[in-house]
């Protein structure tokens, strides 16, 4: 579940959507829930695991650029201009930064 909302905070930013996700998933409770009367049940807490991952999701990302301009600038005083595969990876396996955000 934390990898569909994580997912889905990336395409909104990459969107520019600003909207925060649970607004969304709780309209989408609402048009859905007449027909799955068990998303209405759980839609308090459906949407308190939705809040608490857009926060942890955002906080990753600030750590994240914090860490990524560390080593950008390791980078330039090696005079290299791209970040390595291997560093990539263990970027978004050990501290959950996607590509797309290194990117930027």
């Amino acid at each position: 579940m934390q990898a569909l909302i994580r997912r889905s905070l990336r395409i909104l930013s990459s969107l520019g959507v600003e909207t925060p996700l649970s607004e969304l998933v709780a309209l989408q409770i609402g048009y859905w829930g007449k027909s799955f009367p068990e998303l209405k049940e759980a839609e308090n807490r459906i949407l308190e695991i939705v809040d608490l991952e857009e926060e942890r999701y955002h906080k990753t990302i600030e750590k994240g650029i914090s860490l990524v301009s560390r080593i950008v600038k390791r980078l330039k005083k090696e005079k290299q201009e791209k970040i390595s595969t291997d560093v990539l990876i263990e970027l978004y396996d050990s501290h959950g930064i996607p590509p797309e955000i290194v990117s930027k």
